[in-house]
């Protein structure tokens, strides 16, 4: 809940809600302390340099302080357009149109959600290519938030769930080149672990069920219902890779090469990129304010005041070397008695 609140623009009225939904027993003074210190460790504090980011505010010290820059970026061009289709927010939140600043939250959140929007444009595209090109008896079906479902003729399932592996391999690929990553960490075992080291080149399981549910070990038993449902199956890459039934085998239809053309273009986040400066202040802590009450930071001295009282009724002073009152010789006059104080200032 924090995480897609603090990324998708809510702020630290948000975060002190949530807990104290999650922990009524919480004070006020404690929630606000919490919000402000995960906030602080996650997105940063807002700091401002002279000679960094044209002189503009932006966010450091923490572990997601580029990310809310970038985005901040993304949300204050002219036009702002989302990095990978280039689709334009609404002229309503231009920023031409609005205060300097204003309703942040929202065009953030824009740029989050048009993205996400662009991936799954870019998938069902993808996947209705492979179903035509490799004849896959297979359509889409709905698309729940994060989800992408299709209806399979049962014996073109394994197939499915590759081309699936293949569209998302292919949408992972635009992205970052748009954004200028140039590589796609794939997902492997690890020799150590017992786990899969998971990576972003494919999906980490696609479900293959005969029913619609959430996940395809759910029994499904309800009051009405008490007969469990038959489970479905959950495969990864490897999984799939391991199937025979899982190839798609040879291209049935064909186009020709000359009826698709590709168009480069200026990638939109091109303009934006920072330099190594720009990129040093982001993820180091800013420097602490000192605080509004000035000290003294000058040295400290000794000064010697010496006073010479009467010499009636005083003691001799102690030598400091010897811990003894100083002799005086036969031949030479009697010494002052004199006292030494040493004041600090």
């Amino acid at each position: 809940m924090f995480n897609y609140g603090r990324i998708y623009g809510a702020g630290l009225k948000f975060a002190i809600q949530l807990l104290h939904q999650f922990n009524p027993s919480i004070s006020e003074t404690d929630a606000e302390r919490m919000a402000t210190e995960l906030y602080e460790s996650t997105k940063g504090q807002k700091s401002k340099s002279k000679g960094i980011n044209k002189g503009r505010a932006f966010w450091r010290g923490g572990t997601e302080s580029v990310v809310f820059n970038k985005l901040e970026a993304i949300a204050e061009q002219d036009v702002p357009r989302t990095p990978v289709l280039a689709c334009a927010i609404t002229e309503a939140l231009m920023r031409r149109y609005i205060n300097k600043g204003g309703f942040m939250p929202s065009r953030i959140n824009w740029a989050i959600q048009s993205s996400g929007v662009d991936y799954l444009h870019l998938l069902i595209v993808s996947m209705e290519h492979l179903i035509e090109r490799y004849a896959i008896d297979a359509r889409l079906s709905i698309t729940v938030h994060d989800e992408i479902r299709y209806i399979v003729k049962e014996e073109d399932a394994y197939r499915a769930a590759m081309a699936l592996q293949i569209s998302n391999l292919w949408t992972r690929s635009m992205f970052s080149e748009q954004v200028g990553i140039h590589d796609i960490p794939q997902v492997r075992r690890s020799r150590f672990l017992i786990a899969y080291m998971k990576g972003v080149a494919f999906f980490s399981a696609v479900d293959v069920d005969h029913v619609l549910r959430k996940e395809v070990n759910m029994d499904c038993v309800t009051p009405s219902h008490p007969t469990p449902i038959p489970h479905g199956e959950s495969l990864d890459i490897h999984q799939l890779l391991s199937r025979a039934e899982a190839s798609l085998g040879s291209a049935v239809v064909d186009r020709e090469e000359t009826s698709w053309r590709y168009m480069p273009r200026t990638p939109v986040l091109s303009g934006l990129r920072a330099d190594l400066d720009y990129i040093a202040a982001q993820i180091s802590r800013p420097e602490k304010r000192p605080s509004g009450r000035k000290r003294d930071t000058k040295p400290k001295k000794s000064i010697n005041v010496e006073v010479l009282p009467s010499s009636e009724g005083q003691q001799p002073p102690i030598s400091p070397m010897s811990g003894q009152p100083p002799q005086a010789s036969s031949s030479s006059p009697p010494l002052p008695v004199s006292k030494k104080f040493i004041a600090e200032a």
